[in-house]
């Protein structure tokens, strides 16, 4: 009984120090305005860029790009990566996208890792970050692919 009577003075002199201080504000958090999905999508623009294909994360954290990298790059892409465009020229980078959720954005690029290609397609950006939607993708040649040879012309 000692015991609950002392902790019922402790209580009592809890509220009557509260019922001294008044009310008491009690701040609240701003609830955050940010939403989930942007409200608007960025214009895409229709373009055609000229570049290497690279897995960017090897290109990001260790420079990796070129002929020499290309089995790194197939074991990258296979283990899940989805690849980018090295733009020429400008060394910007624009990650493969799809235009929906499920199909795969390396199906058109696939079989030219680490080579220059020109991709035509939707190109998106945002926070930094480019992205782009391929409709068409061609191998260029390059000095590391050599130009067909042009058979003679039959002589007569």
């Amino acid at each position: 009984m000692l015991r609950s009577s002392h902790h019922l003075a402790r209580l009592s002199a809890l509220l009557a120090l509260l019922a001294c201080l008044g009310p008491i504000p009690v701040a609240l958090a701003e609830e955050q305005t940010h939403p989930t999905v942007a409200a608007t999508a960025p214009a895409a623009e229709k373009q055609t860029i000229q570049g290497e294909i690279v897995d960017p994360a090897g290109y990001l954290k260790e420079g990796r790009r070129g002929s020499e990298v290309t089995e790194r790059t197939f074991e990258a892409v296979d283990g899940g990566q989805t690849l980018a465009l090295l733009e020429d020229g400008t060394d910007t980078l624009y990650l493969f996208l799809t235009e929906e959720p499920g199909e795969d954005p390396n199906e058109l690029v696939y079989d030219h890792v680490n080579q220059h290609m020109k991709i035509a397609g939707r190109v998106y950006a945002r926070s930094g970050m480019h992205g782009i939607v391929v409709s068409s993708a061609e191998p260029l040649e390059t000095a590391e692919t050599p130009p067909a040879p042009v058979p003679a012309a039959p002589k007569n």
